[in-house]
Order: C-alpha cells, then sequence, then structure tokens
C-alpha cells in the first residue's frame, strides 16, 4: 500500500472514531483483517544473526544446517523480511479492503449521515441563539452572557464532528477512486450548492459555521449525489462560458436564438 492510500485509509477511519458512527460490519471485518496482515508480516522477519546463529547452533549440535527445523525457520523468515514481500501483502491487504470499501460506501455515507445531521442540528440551534458571529471572538461571546458559552462549545464541538465526517468522506472517495475530489469542489462535499455564480463566489474552504452564516443547506452527498453536484455545476460553468462569446451578427437572426462565435 503507498503512503497516500496510508493516508487516506487513517482518514476514512478516524470519521468513525471522531464523530462515533457505528462502522458497517464487512468494513470494519475488513480492516481489522488487512490491519492483521500487514502488522503480522512485519513481525515475522528474523534478527540480523539469526540465521548464522541457526547455523552454528546446527554445527555445534551435529545436525544438517541444511535440515535443521531452527535454521529453516531463520532463513524462511529472513525472506519474508524482503521489502517486497511486505509491499505484496499490504497490497492483498488493502485491495481487498479497498474492493469492501467500494462495495459498501452508500453504507459508510449513511453511518455518518446521523452524526452528521445532528451536528448540523446544533450549528442551526447556535446560530439562532449566537447570531452571525465568529465562533473564535469569544469575547463578544461572553458578553452575550446567559448560555451563550455554552452553547458557543455545543457548535464547536459540531463543527469537528463535520469537519471530521468531510474528512472521512473525501478519504474514502480518494481511496476507492468513486468521486473527483478537486480542492474547488470542496464545498459540494458540505453543502448542496446549485446555483453557479454563489458556487464561484464562495470560498471552497469555509467552514461548516460560516457556511450556516452564507444560508447554505447542509448535507453529506452520497458519492452519487456528489458527482451530480459537481456535474450541474460544471454544466452551469459551460453555459456561462458560453454566453461570454461574442454574437454572430452575420448568422443571427431571432432574438433569444442567437448564433455565438465558436
Amino acid at each position: 500500500m503507498n503512503l497516500t492510500d496510508r493516508v487516506t485509509v487513517k482518514q476514512l477511519m478516524s470519521a468513525f472514531t471522531t464523530t462515533k458512527a457505528r462502522i458497517p460490519r464487512p468494513v470494519s471485518d475488513a480492516h481489522a483483517r488487512a490491519t492483521k496482515l500487514v502488522d503480522k508480516v512485519r513481525s515475522l522477519g528474523a534478527g540480523e544473526d539469526a540465521l548464522s546463529l541457526a547455523v552454528a547452533a546446527a554445527i555445534d549440535a551435529g545436525n544438517d544446517p541444511t535440515a535443521d527445523p531452527a535454521v529453516q525457520r531463520a532463513l524462511v523468515a529472513s525472506q519474508i523480511a524482503n521489502p517486497g514481500i511486505v509491499q505484496a501483502v499490504d497490497a492483498i491487504a488493502f485491495d481487498h479492503f479497498r474492493d469492501v470499501c467500494k462495495t459498501h460506501a452508500d453504507d459508510i455515507v449513511i453511518a455518518w449521515r446521523k452524526p452528521f445531521d445532528q451536528a448540523v442540528a446544533a450549528l442551526s440551534q447556535a446560530h439562532g441563539r449566537l447570531g452571525a458571529v465568529n465562533l473564535s471572538d469569544t469575547a463578544a461571546i461572553v458578553q452575550m452572557g446567559g448560555n451563550a458559552a455554552e452553547v458557543w462549545a455545543s457548535a464547536q464541538a459540531a463543527e469537528q464532528t463535520i469537519e471530521a465526517t468531510v474528512a472521512g468522506w473525501s478519504g474514502l472517495g480518494t481511496f476507492t477512486g468513486l468521486a473527483p475530489l478537486a480542492p474547488r469542489y470542496r464545498v459540494l462535499r458540505l453543502a448542496a450548492v446549485v446555483d453557479f455564480e454563489v458556487w464561484r463566489t464562495t470560498n471552497p474552504g469555509l467552514t461548516p459555521w460560516e457556511a450556516v452564516l452564507a444560508g447554505f443547506t447542509l448535507d453529506l452527498p452520497s458519492f452519487t449525489g456528489y458527482r451530480e453536484r459537481v456535474e450541474a455545476i460544471e454544466e452551469q460553468a459551460r453555459l456561462a462560458a458560453d454566453q461570454q462569446r461574442p454574437v454572430d451578427r452575420a448568422r443571427s437572426h431571432v432574438a433569444g436564438h442567437e448564433i455565438r462565435v465558436s
């Protein structure tokens, strides 16, 4: 397994830990198997002098080193410790895990939606109590008095849950290849943005709280739903670009059906 896969697998599994979402059983079983294979293959190697010590011990005992069990174990262990073998076992372990994650991607997203939606509700309630305050402006929040500090803490926790979920979702999309994860589309993984001009002028790295303040509907999409969001924006972008091309006056005779210069 390459470094990118290691990072994305850690990312998607951390989302379950942080959000306390229930891991679908096939996914947890496949991850446990992959982890066992990867860890075990790294513990099978012999020590640096194991083979030579086993050979010496066999000779001292009057045994044929080539038939000695300790020598054979040390020899096989040294072969297993070969980086090529380790990498091959990694690939076997995590290719299977990838297939399981791809098969159960919708189940994983459904599991994440419960804590995600609960966090969205908490942010909505915090917005109703705190208004359009910057969550980093603790002085302004303290001045509000009442339960403002408690609501602020709840909003902070909700943001952490949403960010962890979106990070896990992105890791799953990368690991399985189920979604194009261009940075400019990050907001579409967080919220349903259907208007091209709104999307175009929105900071793709906005926080969940900023998304609430902007009036977006926070919604964790399925991978199919996400691709549809991207395709809708890209189609609007093509239409907008087309409208920027000058009209071919020599061939345009009907208003509303102008022919553009290609």
